[in-house]
């Protein structure tokens, strides 16, 4: 019998009966709200009322118990009360809405219609400011707030002063924990994402249980991130499982539901990629938010429905779970695939680029992937350098030359993995984009503190930039003299010499009133090109820092983008962007026009398009 069939069997075998499932959660399919933007977050009201964050948009989302928007509020910025990336909610049951602001790193209290209570970026009682905060959960006595750029959970009172700090549980520390949930004794649930577990604690701090590790089977994860009590029991968005699991407090598996859309955009009970879960007072009904498809789907008592059908039509071509992180240079290509944690290698001198290696496994050992942040390739001395978020890892590359080509598994090879720096502060830096220059230095941005630094190309750090002028720098761009810099509030792009030196400030983009940016480059030509994961689009501008004009549409077919990441120019001049939203990857020719659709199988370009058979 094949391998896959003995763990399908496997699978079966460790889920509940039906009868167990439909006595324990609501798993059946209800209904399903779309067109949101991206949410994250989500709380549910006593009223059946949901409540859901936008981070794209910073604002908060009401939508009525059937399903239907209602209304929304929030204003963007970084003043008490404006919102910058809010991403996790609750409701407390005196009405008190609590927001985790983590673009502004801060907590913040609202009415129901919006009105301010109290803002809270560092609590009292201790010496550490809130650090890009994913989740808080509010009690009638409590607030607990996953400090997530910190690396630990803060319990404080709801005037703001703490009560106890957790760094980690079973003598390990916290990786990014995304989720926090305040149980019916004050017990609390924590969402351990990076180190794929879920941690509890009784409710003055003493550690209970700690369960998971990375995995597919029951009981394992692939970075959890959100998490809500139900009673006794504790529901977990299993994200990259694409799943909702259920224990006990002590880490006791109850049962499993979910299925995994076959299909993008699939709805109807099929779950792709869960981002946080709220269920009713009374346990019969669970919310989950599905940011990548930009939606939620209700689910009530019941074994899990199987969908009739997809709503909207799938992506045209071949999918690979590509995360939102490439990069070429010369021949080469990379891209990251976080659900096997490897990196997929091209070469882009053909018509269509061929695949010719994956390397890397899940781990937290040397050569291993824990998690990748951004690549740099340099295609001279073939050495790729992968940002993760505690160390610098180089590997060599050996690309098959066109008249020999072939795919080659050993074609990647480790040189060396360092940990990242220390800040003078003592406190880890968190790289979100890293470019390399013609020195062989590496520029980063540190996402925790909107700040860019230069470390050498062995990774000490050389240089902390006065960056103030760029308030959200969120992605890099190089063309080894130059960088250009993404602002993630104004949409704007600021171009720089490698010394930090402001050149030229350009855009925002026409049409983008909510940036977010998921990429940028610098092109031969000496243009820019930078993608909006928001708006589903590409932009491009002259060296001398005019419009050229927007490439692409959302959608799913060819040509057209969901939520796209970085960007990049292959060796024939293409661009290439990452399809992220519909896992693939596309290139288009400077002025616009889609040439190829490709990722790890077929690909497809305008002359093998089927012709219409319409008149």
């Amino acid at each position: 019998m094949p391998p896959f069939f003995i763990i399908k069997l496997l699978i079966l075998a460790l889920q509940p009966s039906t009868e167990a499932m439909d006595q324990v959660h609501p798993a059946a399919w209800q209904q399903t709200t779309e067109e949101l933007a991206a949410p994250s977050g989500i709380t549910m009201v006593n009223d059946g009322t949901v409540i859901i964050t936008e981070p794209s948009l910073h604002r908060l989302t009401f939508i009525n118990a059937n399903g239907t928007v209602s209304h929304s509020w929030g204003i963007p910025g970084g003043n008490p009360g404006e919102l910058h990336r809010p991403s996790g909610i609750d409701v407390s049951s005196d009405g008190v809405i609590a927001v985790a602001d983590t673009g502004n790193h801060r907590i913040q209290l609202f009415k129901e219609d919006g009105g301010l209570l109290k803002t809270i970026s560092q609590p009292l009682g201790t010496d550490d400011r809130f650090t890009a905060p994913a989740d808080v959960d509010i009690s009638q006595n409590r607030l607990a707030v996953a400090d997530t750029g910190n690396n630990q959970v803060v319990i404080l009172n709801r005037n703001g002063t703490k009560e106890w700090i957790a760094v980690g549980g079973d003598g390990r520390k916290f990786d990014s924990p995304s989720g926090i949930a305040l149980g019916p004794d004050g017990s609390v649930a924590v969402a351990d994402t990076g180190n794929h577990r879920i941690v509890t604690f009784h409710a003055d701090g003493t550690p209970r249980a700690s369960w998971g590790d990375w995995g597919r089977f029951p009981s394992l994860f692939a970075e959890p991130s959100g998490v809500e009590w139900n009673g006794e029991l504790i529901f977990v968005t299993d994200q990259l499982n694409h799943r909702v699991q259920v224990f006990t407090p002590d880490g006791e598996l109850v049962t499993w539901w979910g299925m995994h859309a076959v299909l993008l955009r699939q709805g109807e009970g099929h779950i792709h990629y869960p981002q946080d879960i709220a269920i009713s007072s009374d346990g019969m009904r669970t919310v989950v938010t599905e940011p990548f498809e930009r939606r939620i789907q209700f689910f009530g008592p019941g074994e899990p429905s199987r969908p009739s059908r997809s709503a909207t039509r799938a992506p045209r071509g071949l999918q690979s779970h590509f995360g939102s992180e490439l990069e070429a240079d010369g021949r080469g290509l990379v891209v990251w695939e976080p659900e096997v944690r490897s990196v997929a290698v091209f070469i882009t001198d053909r018509t269509v680029p061929i695949h010719v290696s994956t390397f890397g496994v899940p781990g937290h050992g040397t050569g291993q992937f824990k998690d990748i942040m951004d690549m740099s390739w340099d295609a001279e001395s073939g050495i790729l350098t992968i940002i993760e978020p505690h160390r610098i890892q180089r590997w060599r590359i050996t690309l098959p030359t066109l008249d020999a080509l072939r795919y080659d598994p050993n074609a990647a090879v480790l040189l060396d993995s360092t940990p990242l720096p220390k800040l003078e502060s003592g406190q880890s830096l968190h790289p979100d984009s890293v470019v390399r220059d013609d020195e062989g230095r590496l520029h980063l941005i540190d996402s925790n503190r909107d700040r860019l630094y230069t470390l050498s190309s062995t990774g000490e750090l050389l240089k902390e930039w006065d960056s103030s002028m760029i308030p959200d720098p969120v992605a890099l761009g190089t063309d080894g003299e130059r960088l250009v810099v993404a602002d993630g509030r104004s949409g704007r792009i600021f171009l720089l010499d490698n010394e930090g030196n402001l050149l030229k400030v350009m855009g925002p983009a026409p049409g983008i009133t909510h940036p977010w940016p998921g990429g940028v480059a610098l092109l031969d030509d000496g243009s820019i090109i930078i993608s909006d994961t928001h708006a589903d689009r590409l932009d491009r501008y002259s060296a001398a820092g005019e419009h050229l004009g927007t490439i692409s549409e959302p959608g799913s077919d060819y040509g057209q983008l969901w939520m796209p990441g970085e960007v990049t120019q292959d060796a024939l001049g293409r661009i290439v962007v990452l399809d992220h939203g519909n896992h693939r990857m596309q290139s288009f020719v400077p002025n616009g026009d889609w040439v190829l659709t490709f990722g790890l199988g077929r690909s497809m370009t305008p002359d093998r398009l089927p012709r219409s058979t319409e008149p």
